[in-house]
């Protein structure tokens, strides 16, 4: 009789612990602003001249931004910055400012771009992400002058793109082309 009972209830939580996990993703897509691969090759396709646009005022007018956000769409941590409002840059040398600039304000008013980074020869254009911690998903596009820099940084063909493995991990990252230099991508942790 014992034994029932305890085989009756490790069942009862083994059902509300997978009901549990099946809300908790549930929630994460219901709450995720994320836009879709789909959304995001049509953002690409239907902003390319503007996009392109920003990588001119990038590259050309503001070659030391770093990072480009708004303070509708991204929070700022940074304690001596939090009064901060509006269209904002995080220059090479750490330095928040805020900035008027009608391509770059028009470019972070397309619904679903949240931030633009700039590294090296890459600028990355953030739609977002999801999960927690060592869970989590990020996905977005980029644009590289470099068409071939992912066979020299140990990409492999998977499907349309190219997939970077973590090699004793579980890390990797997608990326796909959508139009010349603009590419999808998709990184899990």
């Amino acid at each position: 009789m014992k034994r029932e009972k305890l085989l009756v209830s490790i069942s009862v939580i083994s059902v509300v612990i997978i009901l549990f996990a099946i809300l908790i993703g549930l929630f994460s897509a219901i709450l995720s602003n994320n836009l879709s691969k789909k959304e995001i090759f049509s953002l690409v396709e239907k902003n390319e001249e503007l996009l392109r646009s920003v990588l001119v005022e990038i590259t050309e007018s503001q070659p030391e931004i770093k990072y480009i956000s708004t303070t509708q769409k991204t929070r700022i941590y940074n304690p001596d910055y939090v009064n901060l409002e509006g269209l904002y840059i995080i220059r090479d040398n750490g330095i928040y400012e805020r900035i008027t600039n009608d391509v770059l304000q028009k470019a972070m008013n397309i619904k679903g771009l949240c931030s633009i980074s700039v590294r090296n020869d890459i600028v990355e254009f953030s739609c977002g992400g999801r999960g927690f911690g060592s869970a989590s998903s990020y996905y977005g596009f980029s644009y590289t002058v470099n068409e071939n820099t992912m066979s020299s940084r140990g990409f492999i063909p998977e499907g349309n793109g190219w997939l970077l493995r973590e090699e004793n991990g579980d890390n990797w990252y997608y990326t796909e082309r959508i139009v010349d230099g603009f590419y999808y991508y998709e990184e899990n942790y």
